[in-house]
């Protein structure tokens, strides 16, 4: 006894169905791959300011060269600070038994020596910033047309800050070209010193001037 035959109509619908079905995918598929063609994802890297600046030739020059010039500053404070001192210990020993043209001098070289040191340390405090600009402007000058033409040759559309100044709070390690970055920097520039007028040092005023006062009170 046979079975009861199955309707033709019902198993041609079903396999209409799943011809559908095939098509709607491959056409699916088609067009996903159309619009990654059209519109790829863009290779976006990252890259850590922080040690960028850290390791960069350039910009570990120009720090160099700022602490020298900071340093140059606050020996020049500092014998300012003694002269007062000096002034200071000068005035308490002798005071009582000078006359009054005497105590007179006394008291304009103590304030002579206050107003001195007001004026340059303002000086300093106006310069350090400036001189910081006056060295890492030309880093950074370097850096920003580096990174254009780097990132165009290995293909990267986008390259983000990460770290000090940077604009992304978070990334996946595997996405850091910073040693990469780094290294060609350093190769390309590495042997190219910046120009001669941002290495030069910076003279606070009177920075050549200063004298330090002396014990039995002889200023400038």
């Amino acid at each position: 006894m046979h079975g009861t035959p199955k309707p033709e109509g019902h198993t041609t619908l079903f396999t209409r169905a799943w011809l559908a079905i095939l098509t709607l995918l491959v056409l699916l598929g088609l067009s996903i791959a159309v619009a990654a063609i059209l519109h790829p994802t863009p290779r976006v890297v990252v890259v850590d300011n922080g040690i960028m600046m850290s390791q960069f030739s350039d910009a570990i020059t120009a720090r160099k060269q700022f602490e020298l010039d900071k340093a140059k500053w606050d020996a020049n404070l500092k014998i300012l600070e003694d002269s007062i001192k000096s002034s200071v210990t000068y005035m308490t020993t002798n005071y009582d038994k000078a006359t009054k043209p005497q105590r007179g001098e006394m008291e304009r070289r103590l304030s002579r020596w206050n107003t001195e040191y007001t004026r340059y340390n303002q000086a300093i405090r106006d310069m350090k910033p400036q001189r910081e600009r006056e060295l890492m402007d030309p880093v950074l000058r370097r850096i920003d047309s580096f990174v254009g033409t780097w990132a165009k040759k290995h293909g990267y559309d986008m390259v983000l800050g990460t770290g000090s100044g940077g604009v992304l709070l978070a990334a996946d390690p595997k996405w850091n070209v910073t040693a990469e970055l780094v290294e060609d920097l350093n190769a390309l520039y590495g042997k190219t010193p910046l120009p001669a007028a941002a290495a030069q040092a910076s003279a606070a005023p009177a920075a050549d001037t200063v004298r330090k006062d002396t014990s039995t009170g002889a200023g400038k």
